[in-house]
């Protein structure tokens, strides 16, 4: 399977790395990039409002719930897809239970149950298809959330078995988000307090 670069990187440098090659350079990298089968793409930075976004999943996403615990991480932790030559930087991710990671460094968690990606212009067509395939191949994904920063939008897919996924599209302020994986209900309100969309032009 070949993935195409998000629009935005799509003139990156494309030298074919291994993943010691990559963890090594990033190790010393002044500004993150993104490895994705052994193609490098460096990071554009956040918007204000997918700060804010991301910074309401934090507070409302659970460390702990019916005796089950989790760990939130935020885009500074590594997703490793070791097996695809793959390795990004997902908004937000939920490991249930103890993470598991690559390396003692801890600096790549490879079992995530919950992803999250926060949505731009650049890059919502690759986060929605090829990015998404490669997050399918993981054994521990059970859900994977891709969120507007446009307007009250999120899309929902649960995992149903190996092969099929189920696609649910919430809109508006008055909606919720039930995430099975971590036996929570979210309130699109809550999920979108203080962010500001743009006016149309």
């Amino acid at each position: 399977m070949i993935v195409a670069p998000p629009p935005a990187v799509a003139e990156a440098p494309t030298p074919p790395l291994t993943a010691a090659e990559y963890l090594a350079q990033e190790a010393q990298a002044d500004r993150k990039n993104e490895l994705i089968q052994g193609t490098l793409f460096p990071m554009a930075g956040a918007s204000a409002n997918h700060n804010r976004i991301a910074t309401n999943l934090c507070r409302l996403l659970p460390l702990e719930n019916d005796e089950q615990t989790f760990e939130i991480f935020m885009g500074d932790m590594r997703l490793g897809v070791p097996d695809q030559a793959t390795y990004t930087y997902p908004d937000i991710m939920v490991i249930k239970g103890e993470p598991q990671f690559q390396t003692p460094r801890q600096t790549e968690v490879l079992n995530p149950c919950l992803i999250i990606e926060i949505l731009s212009d650049s890059t919502a067509n690759y986060d929605k298809t090829a990015k998404f395939q490669l997050y399918r191949t993981l054994p521990s994904l059970e859900e994977y959330i891709l969120v507007s920063q446009q307007d009250y939008r999120l899309e929902h897919y649960t995992k149903l078995d190996d092969r099929r996924w189920l696609l649910q599209d919430i809109t508006g302020l008055e909606a919720s988000l039930q995430l099975s994986s971590v036996n929570l209900s979210l309130s699109l309100q809550d999920l979108y307090k203080r962010v500001s969309f743009s006016p149309a032009t």
